[in-house]
């Protein structure tokens, strides 16, 4: 049962990496919706989140609806480049052991802002730093050619904008 949890969390992270490429250059286009799918995505796929598989199912459905909001042309091209293509995490499971764990550190940072960063956002309290700071975040686990000096600036971020995420449940 929890290596099956596990594969649909990976499938699930893949999906929001996705989504994450899919923004980039098309800001003007990620809407409020956009941004509580996927904080809710990256809340499901905390470690120990159980929801069953049509649950899972039905997140990567919304998700998957909101990247062909941003890109609809990527899901008729018949000549794919991959640019807005969703990851597969065993590229992150597989890769050298220093930036895997930097990218590590950074999901699960942001899986874990996510239970302050989501509840606030559906009570109306959204942070957009903190928003833009997720998709980085996605963008850059799916980036499997940045090393160190790419990702541990992404880290310090991660430590100042941990607090400032705190501090949202007590607003409003």
């Amino acid at each position: 049962m929890r290596e099956n949890i596990a594969a649909l969390q990976d499938q699930l992270t893949g999906l929001l990496i996705g989504l994450a490429r899919a923004t980039e250059g098309n800001e003007d286009l990620v809407t409020e919706e956009t941004d509580l799918v996927m904080m809710e995505g990256l809340f499901m796929t905390r470690a120990g989140m159980t929801a069953g598989a049509k649950v899972f199912s039905a997140l990567a459905d919304r998700i998957d609806g909101q990247k062909r909001l941003l890109v609809p042309n990527c899901y008729a091209c018949t000549a794919s480049c991959g640019r807005n293509d969703n990851y597969d995490m065993k590229h992150l499971w597989e890769a050298k052991e220093e930036p895997r764990a930097l990218r590590t550190l950074l999901l699960a940072g942001i899986r874990d802002m996510t239970v302050y960063a989501y509840p606030a956002a559906q009570r109306g309290v959204q942070n957009k730093k903190i928003i833009r700071f997720f998709y980085k975040v996605l963008y850059a686990i799916g980036m499997d050619d940045w090393e160190r000096e790419e990702l541990f600036p992404i880290a310090i971020e991660l430590g100042e904008l941990y607090p400032v995420c705190r501090e949202l449940l007590a607003e409003k």
